[in-house]
């Protein structure tokens, strides 16, 4: 009887450990979303000079930011028509 409360200990520690490495893997293989964000840019030539405005207000929204571009979009409402997106993990 001893023996195979040992057994499923270890089968279920071994079970916990299994599911934190897979959720850690996912983590780091997650999928990437964007948002767009409208603001008045210092500069914005998409993401080989994103303004510092740009990057802050997308830290701001999202901590773990991946990457920022910024454009310019006349589809998109406001009066600039300038938009900072935001790639951040899901």
């Amino acid at each position: 009887m001893a023996q195979l409360s040992g057994i499923v200990v270890f089968n279920v520690a071994f079970v916990i450990a299994l599911m934190f490495t897979v959720g850690m893997i996912t983590s780091v293989k997650g999928d990437v979303c964007t948002d767009l964000i409208p603001f008045t840019p210092k500069w914005c030539d998409g993401d080989i000079t994103v303004s510092d405005d740009c990057w802050d207000a997308c830290r701001r929204r999202y901590q773990f930011l991946a990457k920022a571009t910024c454009d310019y979009l006349p589809s998109f409402p406001g009066p600039n028509k300038s938009v900072c997106k935001c790639f951040y993990n899901c």
